[in-house]
């Protein structure tokens, strides 16, 4: 398998640069998600997991083509992918989270399986959730954006029933755990204009105008609210 500068050079990831994204092209990009987190890039099929769903789950480093990534995973399923941030509190890890094993060599074994669901859209990935409902909802609608299409943060609260509510749908945006699989980077100003992503606008740039360029890939998705 292709190491990971090699794989983010083979998926162009650096072939469109987020300069190139004017205002005006995003806004014609912009859809009304899917409330059911279904549309034609994607699959999905969302399920409620177990409590001891963590069992047997692992969790590691590993790099990505947009720098080093913090993965947890289970057998069956992703529990968190996200870009490490250094600057990150413990305290934003779960306790049950922060008693795993870790697997660095594992986190890169999973993480290049991975990307290689990036380039094959017939390569399912299950991704397990916590959040509240409202949070669900968000993070299921997120699902409903088409690769290659934006959304706004109104259309968004509209579509999980919270119309005015832009402003709590960034913050679930925001708390998105496994932001590199459900596609928090979608979400964007009506005016077109990017803003409000954990990892800077300049990444946020990048990730979409990658995207404008392929094709999705396919997912499953199970998620569980926090009680």
């Amino acid at each position: 398998m292709l190491g990971v500068e090699s794989e983010g050079a083979e998926l162009g990831l650096h072939a469109a640069p987020a300069s190139s994204l004017e205002p005006a092209l995003i806004r014609e990009r912009l859809v009304n998600p899917s409330a059911t987190g279904f549309c034609r890039l994607t699959v999905v099929s969302m399920e409620t997991v177990s409590a001891d769903h963590l069992q047997d789950g692992r969790r590691g480093r590993a790099l990505t083509p947009w720098g080093m990534s913090r993965i947890v995973w289970s057998p069956s399923s992703i529990l968190r992918w996200e870009l490490d941030e250094k600057a990150i509190s413990a305290s934003c890890i779960s306790p049950s989270e922060q008693g795993l094993p870790v697997d660095d060599a594992g986190a890169r074994d999973c993480v290049e399986r991975l990307l290689a669901g990036l380039k094959d859209p017939m390569i399912p990935v299950a991704v397990s959730v916590c959040g509240t409902p409202f949070q669900h909802r968000v993070w299921r609608a997120l699902l409903g954006i088409p690769r290659g299409s934006v959304t706004s943060y109104g259309r968004l609260a509209n579509t999980v029933g919270s119309a005015g509510a832009a402003r709590a749908v960034g913050a679930a945006c925001a708390a998105n755990p496994v932001a590199l699989m459900i596609p928090c980077h979608r979400v964007v100003r009506e005016s077109g204009d990017l803003n409000g992503y954990r990892w800077g606008v300049q990444l946020k740039g990048l990730l979409l105008a990658w995207e404008f360029g392929m094709q999705g890939f396919g997912m499953q998705s199970r998620t569980r609210p926090c009680r």
